[in-house]
């Protein structure tokens, strides 16, 4: 994998259009391998994201942007991450650390026109604050219900797994089979009446672990209960054989959906995966 930032002396240069280098480092297994610093030969504004796509990059860290540079990145399938001041390396290895404080409200405002509160043509090098907020956002978005589905579609494949929760000061451990995403939520269920729910309703901190074909999941969070009545039906119509106990209208079924979650994927071959969701 490739990231490039936009570079000028060794810093995050901070006006995306003008980039004349970036420092494009290779990356294996999160780590730096190698990297070099390339002149972009004059390009700017949305033609860098052809300039980028054509070097593999995945990934594009800088300062200010424009929204018509954010809109042909997004499109090239490269990802942004905007707002970064500060030493490139510096920013690269906290990206792979997942530690990245990046700015999803962060436009370019260097450009002839004033950049206002308003949305303008796609195609202008600069289409305002809310279009490259919203367009950012909608990237986050698409990230994160990536993660989950993939953490999601482990839990299915294993089939069953181990939800360990907190009750008092004693850890409690039991198996578990469900799991299904709904509204942007990954969720598991249980009865209102069994203890387990008991203790994620009084301590929502929860844990679970899965095993299959030499890797492990894990994921620690908070378990956060639904009582919407669409969280319940899809949960039951994911798991059908649970309506043999379970109604979205009864009283006693409960789903919960993971908040400030985060998944680490490891095996005994490869390094951990981190995410977060």
């Amino acid at each position: 994998m490739k990231i490039a930032v936009a570079y000028e002396n060794g810093r995050v240069f901070q006006h995306f259009g003008h980039t004349e280098e970036f420092k494009i480092y290779e990356i294996d297994n999160d780590e730096i391998i190698s990297s070099e610093v390339v002149s972009t030969n004059g390009q700017g504004h949305s033609a860098l994201a052809d300039f980028l796509f054509g070097n593999d990059i995945a990934a594009v860290i800088c300062g200010g942007i424009g929204g018509g540079a954010v809109n042909a990145l997004i499109d090239a399938g490269i990802k942004v991450y905007a707002g970064i001041t500060g030493d490139t390396d510096a920013a690269v290895i906290a990206l792979l650390k997942d530690e990245l404080d990046y700015d999803t409200e962060s436009n370019c405002d260097h450009h002839d026109h004033e950049c206002s509160d308003h949305s303008c043509d796609h195609n202008n090098s600069c289409s305002g604050f809310n279009y490259v907020r919203k367009r950012l956002k909608k990237q986050d978005d698409i990230k994160e219900e990536t993660i989950m589905n993939e953490v999601c579609e482990f839990l299915k494949k294993v089939g069953t797994y181990y939800l360990a929760t907190v009750d008092g000061d004693q850890p409690r451990v039991r198996p578990f089979g469900t799991a299904n995403i709904f509204d942007g939520k990954l969720y598991i269920q249980t009865g209102k009446s069994k203890d387990v729910a008991k203790q994620l309703l009084a301590n929502p901190k929860a844990e679970i672990c899965a095993y299959a074909e030499g890797k492990w999941l894990r994921i620690a969070g908070e378990l956060i209960l639904d009582d919407r009545i669409e969280a319940k039906k899809s949960m039951l119509d994911a798991h059908p054989s649970l309506r043999k106990m379970y109604s979205e209208d009864d009283d006693n079924t409960a789903v919960f959906y993971f908040q400030n979650a985060t998944a680490t994927f490891s095996s005994f071959t490869e390094a951990p995966k981190v995410v977060k969701f």
